[in-house]
Protein backbone atom coordinates (compact mmCIF):
# COMPACT_ATOMS: atom_id res chain seq x y z
CA UNK A 1 0.00 0.00 0.00
CA UNK A 2 2.70 2.59 0.81
CA UNK A 3 4.30 1.91 -2.59
CA UNK A 4 1.09 3.02 -4.34
CA UNK A 5 0.80 6.11 -2.16
CA UNK A 6 4.39 7.08 -3.04
CA UNK A 7 3.72 6.57 -6.76
CA UNK A 8 0.55 8.66 -6.55
CA UNK A 9 2.33 11.44 -4.66
CA UNK A 10 5.17 11.42 -7.18
CA UNK A 11 2.76 11.57 -10.13
CA UNK A 12 0.89 14.45 -8.51
CA UNK A 13 4.14 16.38 -7.91
CA UNK A 14 5.30 15.86 -11.52
CA UNK A 15 1.90 16.93 -12.87
CA UNK A 16 1.88 20.07 -10.74
CA UNK A 17 5.43 20.96 -11.82
CA UNK A 18 4.51 20.53 -15.49
CA UNK A 19 1.39 22.64 -15.05
CA UNK A 20 3.39 25.46 -13.49
CA UNK A 21 5.72 25.55 -16.54
CA UNK A 22 2.84 25.79 -19.01
CA UNK A 23 1.56 29.35 -19.28
CA UNK A 24 -2.14 30.10 -19.18
CA UNK A 25 -2.76 31.01 -22.81
CA UNK A 26 -5.69 31.18 -25.19
CA UNK A 27 -4.44 29.42 -28.35
CA UNK A 28 -2.62 26.07 -28.22
CA UNK A 29 -1.83 24.98 -31.79
CA UNK A 30 -1.46 21.29 -32.48
CA UNK A 31 0.81 20.17 -35.32
CA UNK A 32 0.63 23.48 -37.19
CA UNK A 33 3.48 24.25 -39.57
CA UNK A 34 4.17 27.47 -41.37
CA UNK A 35 3.68 31.14 -40.71
CA UNK A 36 0.44 31.54 -42.65
CA UNK A 37 -1.37 28.93 -40.60
CA UNK A 38 -0.17 30.49 -37.35
CA UNK A 39 -1.08 34.02 -38.49
CA UNK A 40 -4.58 32.80 -39.36
CA UNK A 41 -4.96 31.53 -35.79
CA UNK A 42 -3.73 34.74 -34.09
CA UNK A 43 -6.47 37.01 -32.77
CA UNK A 44 -4.07 39.80 -31.79
CA UNK A 45 -2.15 41.65 -34.50
CA UNK A 46 1.60 42.18 -34.34
CA UNK A 47 1.31 45.99 -33.84
CA UNK A 48 -1.11 45.56 -30.93
CA UNK A 49 1.13 42.90 -29.34
CA UNK A 50 4.18 45.14 -29.83
CA UNK A 51 2.49 48.04 -28.00
CA UNK A 52 1.81 45.64 -25.14
CA UNK A 53 5.44 44.49 -25.14
CA UNK A 54 6.65 48.11 -25.07
CA UNK A 55 4.53 48.58 -21.97
CA UNK A 56 6.75 46.14 -20.07
CA UNK A 57 9.77 48.45 -20.49
CA UNK A 58 9.72 51.11 -17.78
CA UNK A 59 11.51 54.42 -17.45
CA UNK A 60 12.57 54.92 -21.07
CA UNK A 61 11.27 56.48 -24.24
CA UNK A 62 13.63 54.67 -26.60
CA UNK A 63 13.20 50.95 -27.30
CA UNK A 64 14.56 49.11 -30.33
CA UNK A 65 12.93 45.98 -31.75
CA UNK A 66 15.76 43.53 -32.41
CA UNK A 67 13.44 40.81 -33.68
CA UNK A 68 9.81 39.74 -33.65
CA UNK A 69 8.03 36.56 -34.63
CA UNK A 70 4.81 34.65 -34.22
CA UNK A 71 5.71 31.26 -32.79
CA UNK A 72 4.58 28.37 -30.64
CA UNK A 73 6.40 28.52 -27.32
CA UNK A 74 5.70 25.99 -24.56
CA UNK A 75 2.53 25.00 -26.42
CA UNK A 76 1.17 28.56 -26.72
CA UNK A 77 0.82 30.76 -29.78
CA UNK A 78 2.74 33.93 -28.89
CA UNK A 79 4.14 37.06 -30.40
CA UNK A 80 7.77 37.02 -29.28
CA UNK A 81 9.75 40.27 -29.24
CA UNK A 82 13.42 40.84 -28.50
CA UNK A 83 13.73 44.43 -27.32
CA UNK A 84 16.84 46.49 -26.69
CA UNK A 85 17.11 49.60 -24.53
CA UNK A 86 20.13 51.89 -24.99
CA UNK A 87 22.41 51.81 -21.95
CA UNK A 88 20.97 48.56 -20.58
CA UNK A 89 22.98 45.44 -21.43
CA UNK A 90 21.28 42.42 -22.93
CA UNK A 91 17.91 41.91 -24.56
CA UNK A 92 14.43 41.92 -23.02
CA UNK A 93 12.44 39.01 -24.48
CA UNK A 94 8.71 39.60 -24.15
CA UNK A 95 6.09 37.03 -25.12
CA UNK A 96 2.55 38.22 -25.69
CA UNK A 97 -0.38 35.81 -25.99
CA UNK A 98 -1.57 35.92 -29.61
CA UNK A 99 -5.07 35.07 -28.42
CA UNK A 100 -5.83 37.75 -25.85
CA UNK A 101 -2.84 40.10 -25.81
CA UNK A 102 -1.69 39.38 -22.27
CA UNK A 103 2.01 39.31 -21.43
CA UNK A 104 2.98 35.68 -20.73
CA UNK A 105 6.63 36.35 -19.96
CA UNK A 106 9.18 39.13 -19.88
CA UNK A 107 12.79 38.17 -19.23
CA UNK A 108 16.15 39.88 -19.62
CA UNK A 109 18.69 37.83 -21.55
CA UNK A 110 22.41 38.52 -21.67
CA UNK A 111 24.22 38.15 -25.00
CA UNK A 112 25.32 34.57 -24.25
CA UNK A 113 21.73 33.44 -23.56
CA UNK A 114 20.46 35.18 -26.69
CA UNK A 115 23.14 33.53 -28.87
CA UNK A 116 22.29 30.10 -27.45
CA UNK A 117 18.59 30.67 -28.13
CA UNK A 118 19.26 31.76 -31.72
CA UNK A 119 21.37 28.66 -32.27
CA UNK A 120 18.62 26.41 -30.84
CA UNK A 121 15.93 28.11 -32.95
CA UNK A 122 18.01 27.66 -36.11
CA UNK A 123 18.08 23.90 -35.49
CA UNK A 124 20.13 21.41 -37.45
CA UNK A 125 20.87 22.34 -41.03
CA UNK A 126 20.79 19.65 -43.68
Amino acid sequence: MPKYMFATATLLAVTMAAASETPDCVIRPKNVKGGRALRAMARISEPVALRTAFGTIKHTDVVFVVSSELEVERGCLVWSFDLSVPGIPGIREVQVDAGDGKVLSSEREVARQEAAERKKDAGPRH
